[in-house]
Formats: structure tokens, C-alpha cells, sequence
């Protein structure tokens, strides 16, 4: 609808999307606090520390053989 204008200037674009609000073409979305952003950043971007092998085990995790 705002690509159809003939004058584009910033008065045109206001009204334009004013309309569009009126006729429901915008529906009205949530946005989550940048705290939010930041602590799903960590969740999905943190690495587990390296595991120390038990007493028992060896290095990969298969258990030692006893002579």
C-alpha cells in the first residue's frame, strides 16, 4: 500500500500507516526485554566445563582393569 504512493515524503508515509492501522493491516506483537535477549543469548550459547575423569576410569571413560 505505502509502495503505491505517488509523493512519498515522511507525511504520506504517517497517514498511510495510520490507515493501515485503522483497516487492521498491523496486528500489535510483544517484545521481550533486552534482559531477556541477553540471558536466552547465554543459555543458548554456554558450553559445559571439561569433565575430570572419576577415580577408576580412564580418560575416555572405560574402567580400568585390574592385574
Amino acid at each position: 500500500m505505502l509502495k503505491a504512493q505517488i509523493n512519498k515524503t515522511d507525511r504520506n508515509n504517517a497517514r498511510g500507516m495510520a490507515q493501515m492501522m485503522r483497516v487492521g493491516l498491523y496486528r500489535a506483537v510483544h517484545v521481550k526485554t533486552l534482559r531477556s535477549q541477553k540471558l536466552r543469548m547465554l543459555l543458548t550459547h554456554r558450553q559445559l566445563p571439561p569433565t575430570l575423569p572419576h577415580a577408576g576410569q580412564a580418560g575416555d571413560g572405560r574402567a580400568h582393569k585390574s592385574a
